[in-house]
């Protein structure tokens, strides 16, 4: 795959959830090097689509392409090498570092039977570099800020080392401080090559989303 072929590609797609259809026809395509705005309002199925894309949810119709190749064709080790996808209320795991937290994410490309090696502890080090959350690392999850468990959340998600990374609404519950230092960290990682699909159910974030 060359740089200017899209990541992600998603055609016609629809999502039927509980017997209703949450999602019609939507397409969506991602880039390396582009940010991508999932914008609406509570409910209008934002999440439902991304979590399609990310092969979270089995949809009703339509094609989601990653790389090229159908995602029904695409295993889960290969997909989590593909995309990283950070949920909106990730769960907060009790007595563990942040540094061990990051390297959680590694998992995807660690054997089996195989334990973390110094590449991946390094790999996962550098994550939390890039997410501006590098002086957390020894401390433990249960005492961050919602602005600063999101970037370790972020780093988990950029320690896969997948070259796509899916953030569901991750300012949702932070005060817009912190949502403009995530805006700017995304917009970031996006100028850095990485392809990035963002959840908002608000139009004013792209007050503070740097173009």
């Amino acid at each position: 795959m060359t740089a200017a072929e899209p990541l992600l590609t998603v055609r016609d797609l629809r999502v039927r959830l509980g017997g209703q259809e949450i999602v019609q026809s939507a397409d969506l395509q991602l880039r390396p090097g582009t940010l991508v705005a999932v914008v609406g309002p509570n409910g209008a199925g934002k999440s439902t689509i991304v979590r399609a894309a990310a092969g979270l949810l089995k949809p009703a119709g339509g094609s989601i392409e990653w790389g090229g190749t159908e995602i029904r064709r695409v295993g889960p080790k290969r997909l989590a090498r593909l995309r990283a996808f950070v949920p909106q209320r990730p769960e907060v795991p009790q007595g563990i570092t942040v540094r061990e937290a990051a390297l959680i994410g590694r998992s995807s490309q660690i054997g089996v039977l195989s334990r973390p090696g110094a590449a991946d502890r390094a790999a996962a080090m550098a994550s939390l570099e890039r997410a501006d959350a590098a002086e957390f690392a020894d401390r433990q999850l249960s005492t961050l800020s919602g602005g600063e468990l999101q970037r370790v959340q972020l780093a988990v998600g950029l320690a896969q080392g997948a070259p796509a990374l899916i953030a569901d609404e991750p300012t949702s519950a932070l005060d817009l401080g912190a949502t403009a230092t995530i805006a700017r960290l995304l917009r970031r990682l996006a100028d850095e090559g990485l392809g990035i699909i963002l959840v908002v159910h608000d139009l004013a974030l792209g007050s503070v989303l740097p173009t």
